[in-house]
């Protein structure tokens, strides 16, 4: 009974004061790597092909991840990071075109000033939404560049 209510406090006590993450401190610089993708559904059927570059650039990183669909949709998203001490993300696009997707979609994010669009377009209408405005970013954002930060 007295180690439910040691774990009982523990629990409340780690709900009352919210995990912070950190900066990932950068251990080994970021080279060139082109890796070849396939996306397959649950059976093995290949759905789409594709290739995931790294270039190093004036001390940031380009990363692309890009799927060609077998039905003409694509997936594209571009990352740029710098790597001086710590990750950080400078910009983020994600582009979804197609008929695999519910609709296709532009995002845009930049960490510095915490900028962001997002368009959507409907497949059936036409129909275009336009979402714009600014968030309160942490320093430890980092879409596009999971596979970087947990090496």
């Amino acid at each position: 009974m007295k180690f439910a209510s040691m774990l009982g406090a523990a629990v409340v006590a780690a709900m009352c004061h919210p995990l912070l993450a950190a900066p990932v401190p950068v251990r080994f610089a970021e080279g060139v790597s082109h890796g070849f993708l396939v996306l397959r559904d649950a059976k093995g059927a290949v759905l789409a092909q594709g290739d995931l570059l790294q270039v190093p650039r004036s001390g940031e990183i380009d990363k692309r991840m890009v799927f060609h669909f077998k039905d003409g949709s694509l997936f594209d998203e571009r990352v740029t990071f710098t790597e001086q001490g710590v990750y950080a993300l400078k910009s983020y696009k994600l582009s979804e075109k197609g008929p695999a997707f519910e609709f296709d979609r532009e995002i845009s994010l930049t960490p510095a000033t915490g900028a962001y669009s997002v368009t959507t377009k409907d497949h059936k209408g036409g129909k275009e939404k336009i979402l714009k405005g600014t968030l309160e970013l942490p320093a430890d954002v980092y879409n596009g560049m999971i596979l970087t930060v947990v090496k």
